[in-house]
């Protein structure tokens, strides 16, 4: 990966970067390739500040919008934007057959299962379960799939997979939930966009990914 191509900001106190489907957030104990560490590449290879602070992160078939800090301050100040005040989610995925509406709002209890790495959906609330909710409007048809745009209400573990697979509208590639196509390490979810403001300048900034979901 030649992350200098995948770069959508960046400042002295962010890295924005469009990660690729397949590619993990964070490093690991096996050594997989990792965002993580092309970013610390990155910036050790222009003698830049090391630091560097995973501020959110996005599934590893998934590709889209991440943010990532170069001070301790930022990761501080963006993950305490993140929880207090929400960012403005987008994300973008195709799934399998046509939505009962071409506007919607799919609401869920989510309970996450660690043993199976999944996300389980009902329809009423179950003991440690979280409501679970989203909205998406249809953007586009053709040969049995739809493109949905899709902002997140809640942000759950698996959310918007497990719900879509729930609904009998699983995201294209996505085995884990439903869907009957395979895709070799990723799915067809992206997350678009993400609005914030900036911590340091108080901009509100509005970032997406460099090539649209293509179906």
């Amino acid at each position: 990966m030649n992350i200098e191509q995948h770069i959508l900001f960046e400042d002295k106190d962010l890295l924005v970067v469009d990660k690729p489907a397949g590619l993990q957030v964070e490093r690991d104990r096996f050594g997989h390739p990792s965002l993580e560490e092309e970013a610390q590449n990155y910036l050790e290879k222009y003698h830049r500040n090391h630091y560097l602070g995973i501020v959110h992160r996005i599934d590893r078939p998934v590709n889209g919008v991440i943010i990532l800090a170069k001070t301790l301050s930022m990761l501080k100040d963006l993950q305490q934007q993140m929880q207090e005040e929400g960012w403005d989610k987008i994300y973008r995925g195709v799934v399998e057959g046509q939505m009962p509406n071409q506007m919607g709002k799919i609401e869920n209890y989510l309970l996450k299962d660690p043993k199976q790495k999944k996300a389980l959906i009902f329809d009423e609330p179950q003991p440690d379960s979280k409501q679970s909710s989203l909205r998406y409007a249809v953007l586009e048809e053709k040969n049995g799939k739809s493109l949905l745009e899709i902002q997140l209400i809640t942000g759950r573990y698996h959310q918007i997979r497990a719900q879509l697979g729930h609904a009998g509208h699983p995201i294209v590639g996505d085995k884990l939930y439903g869907s009957n196509i395979e895709l070799e390490g990723k799915i067809m979810l992206q997350a678009y966009s993400l609005g914030f403001t900036h911590p340091k300048t108080g901009e509100a900034m509005e970032i997406k990914v460099k090539t649209d979901l293509v179906f």
